[in-house]
């Protein structure tokens, strides 16, 4: 996928971020769980979502941000600057994230997805690492479930531009994962 940058004010939502970002086709490569938190305050904290199991967390994503310090200092850094290393997942602790430029992917707001259940978390896990190393979806979000008989529940799929875009790999994708699985749907995540 092709990637471009945007930079963003770190007090601005996901949700106003994605919404501007949808209308190119385009998305950050991972996306937190909740759109209605903060970019910066996500970053600052790691960024775990959608895609983490290809990507990684938000952070690295980041090609640079600007950290104003407690002394009143604004500094922009990228990587490789120890104040843009040690920031980033660090909490706060070395100053406020006021800015960032992140990569973008080019990606539809479309998921066609399934949803798989397994019976234990052994199972879960042995399943993500599965599809994480062979790259077999976009999209992995999983929650433990505390009902009798299901255990682990997730969607798993692809990022496609519409609903009538399914991927050729669809079916193949969940072919020898021991979680049972359901019918092919599609959702607009935005």
């Amino acid at each position: 996928a092709a990637q471009q940058r945007i930079r963003v004010e770190a007090g601005a939502w996901w949700l106003e971020l994605c919404g501007h970002l949808q209308a190119t086709g385009r998305r950050p490569a991972v996306l937190t769980d909740n759109w209605r938190s903060s970019v910066g305050g996500t970053l600052a904290v790691g960024g775990f979502g959608d895609a983490s199991h290809r990507y990684g967390l938000q952070v690295g994503g980041v090609r640079e941000l600007v950290l104003m310090t407690v002394d009143g200092t604004r500094h922009r850094v990228k990587p490789g600057d120890d104040l843009f290393d040690w920031s980033l997942a660090g909490r706060g602790q070395l100053g406020l994230i006021t800015e960032v430029v992140l990569d973008t992917i080019t990606r539809g707001t479309t998921l066609a997805a399934r949803v798989i259940e397994w019976t234990s978390v052994e199972r879960y896990l042995e399943d993500a690492l599965t599809a994480s190393r062979e790259g077999r979806f976009d999209w992995l979000r999983a929650r433990l479930e505390w009902t009798p008989g299901m255990v682990v529940a997730a969607a798993a799929g692809h990022l496609v531009p519409g609903p009538d875009a399914i991927p050729a790999t669809a079916a193949a994708d969940f072919e020898g994962l021991i979680g049972r699985y359901g019918p092919l749907e599609t959702l607009d995540v935005f």
